[in-house]
C-alpha cells in the first residue's frame, strides 16, 4: 500500500487512543476517580451559581474547572471534552472544608473533604465569589 493509505490507518486510531487518554491520566493525576468513587453526581448543575473556567492555581486544572454551587452544596465539573471517565463531583456542605494556604508562593484557599486528602486550591478572588454566593451555608463563615 502506498504511504497516503497507510498514514491514515495508523494516525487515526493514535489520535482516538491519545484523545482518550489525556482525560484518563489527568483523572488519575489529579485524584479526580477516587474523588468520583463516593461523590460522583449526574444530573445538570445548578445554573445560578456557576463559575466556568475558574482559575485554580496548579498545572492540571488552571481555567480548566466549572464550579457550582447550591443549598446542598459544591458542583465539579471538567469540560466535555475531558469528563471520559471522569463524571460531575457533588460535595454536600457539612463535607466541605475551607482554610486559607500558600500555594506555589502564592496565598489561595484550600477547598478540601472531609475524609479525603485531595482538594482544590482557589485564588482568593475566586473563592469570595462562592463565599459571597452560599452566604450563611459557607464554611467557616
Amino acid at each position: 500500500m502506498k504511504a497516503r493509505v497507510i498514514a491514515p490507518l495508523i494516525l487515526i486510531p493514535l489520535a482516538f487512543a491519545f484523545w482518550i487518554s489525556v482525560p484518563w491520566l489527568t483523572g488519575s493525576l489529579t485524584g479526580w476517580k477516587r474523588l468520583a468513587k463516593s461523590h460522583s453526581f449526574e444530573g445538570n448543575l445548578p445554573l445560578s451559581n456557576k463559575w466556568t473556567h475558574c482559575s485554580v492555581p496548579n498545572l492540571t486544572l488552571r481555567n480548566f474547572l466549572t464550579v457550582a454551587l447550591d443549598e446542598n452544596g459544591m458542583y465539579f465539573e471538567m469540560p466535555f471534552w475531558f469528563r471520559v471517565g471522569n463524571p460531575p463531583l457533588f460535595f454536600p456542605w457539612d463535607q466541605i472544608r475551607v482554610e486559607e494556604r500558600m500555594l506555589l508562593f502564592q496565598n489561595t484557599i484550600r477547598v478540601g473533604f472531609r475524609d479525603s486528602e485531595i482538594s482544590f486550591h482557589f485564588y482568593p478572588e475566586q473563592a469570595g465569589k462562592f463565599k459571597n454566593a452560599a452566604g450563611a451555608l459557607w464554611p467557616g463563615r
